[in-house]
């Protein structure tokens, strides 16, 4: 069978949010979108005629964080073949390096 071993599991908000500690003092303008807003954007563009890689986006996001879809790989396998996954500090220092 596959398997499935992620090194770390993050979502978009935790890496904001050590990017902001990490940039304190720093402005950020963060704009959040539904996936339902991002699929209507979508949708809009290709009935003015629109087909490019910014439609492609608009779905992409959709069909990855959309209402009813589930990650393809529901349950992974670190455990079972005793993968070390990177720490909440290992992921901060990773941050730190590249802004």
């Amino acid at each position: 069978r596959a398997v499935y071993v992620p090194v770390a599991t993050v979502s978009q908000n935790q890496l904001l949010h050590i990017a902001q500690e990490l940039t304190s003092g720093d402005e950020w303008s963060v704009t959040h979108s539904s996936a339902a807003d991002l699929k209507a954007k979508g949708d809009a563009k290709i009935a003015q005629g629109v087909f490019d890689a910014e439609v492609a986006r608009y779905f992409n996001k959709y069909a990855i964080f959309g209402e009813g879809f589930r990650p393809l790989f529901q349950k992974p396998d670190t455990e079972l073949l005793r993968v070390k996954t990177i720490s909440e500090n290992d992921l901060r220092e990773l941050v730190k390096s590249v802004l």
